[in-house]
């Protein structure tokens, strides 16, 4: 989703909204070219837009033999660069903190910024990835210092019934699926309807997009 973040982000800039883009991915997809295609248009452009690589420190050998990992520190003209790790790892708080002022730098013309946060992936990707390539060490290193468990930690600290929030959280999530499992199936007819700018389509949307809590005209 990198270059289609950096696809919003022109669309704000040209309609002149402090709306501000988001997306996260992943240390593997800094060897993709899109990653290249998205910073470098970001930064030449100066979008508003913030990018939060999750980079994991696995080494990994790759057909030739050679220990591959993410490169992050690939920057471009006017995007910038932080890290949102203490020392080895990256807690929730930090990149909250990082994320929210890269933000205000992005809606108030400050250009976009490339977010590091250091974290491991503690499951694989899919069913069929049970990580055998990852050192069992490595992975019982992490699990002591998982950003989720830490921030768990530090609330039920502060007196807050994380487990209510939790059940809270589950019963919306239930109540999304069941919604969407109700709804109608789509058309094979009409599926691409509104997709393309056809016709007489205004070519940039009438920008609203009451979920993500941005309505057209607010300051």
């Amino acid at each position: 989703m990198m270059l289609v973040a950096a696809g919003m982000a022109m669309a704000f800039k040209l309609r002149g909204e402090p709306r501000c883009a988001l997306t996260w991915f992943g240390d593997g997809s800094t060897s993709r070219g899109d990653f290249h295609e998205a910073m470098n248009w970001a930064g030449v452009q100066k979008l508003p837009v913030v990018f939060v690589l999750e980079n994991k420190p696995v080494r990994v050998l790759d057909a030739a033999g050679q220990a591959v990992r993410g490169r992050p520190g690939a920057t471009r003209p006017g995007l910038r660069f932080l890290r949102a790790s203490a020392s080895t790892a990256t807690t929730s708080r930090r990149c909250s903190r990082r994320t929210r002022a890269a933000r205000e730098r992005a809606v108030t013309g400050g250009g976009p910024t490339l977010i590091e946060a250091v974290t491991m992936r503690m499951h694989g990707h899919a069913a069929h990835d049970d990580m055998k390539y990852v050192p069992k060490e490595q992975v019982e290193e992490w699990k002591q210092r998982d950003p989720i468990d830490r921030q768990e930690h530090r609330l039920q600290a502060l007196g807050v019934d994380v487990e209510a929030l939790k059940a809270t959280v589950a019963q919306e999530l239930d109540a999304a699926v069941q919604q969407a499992l109700q709804g109608p199936m789509p058309s094979p007819e009409d599926v691409l309807d509104g997709v393309f700018c056809d016709g007489e389509a205004e070519p940039l949307g009438d920008g609203h997009a009451p979920w993500s809590g941005f309505a057209k005209g607010d300051a």
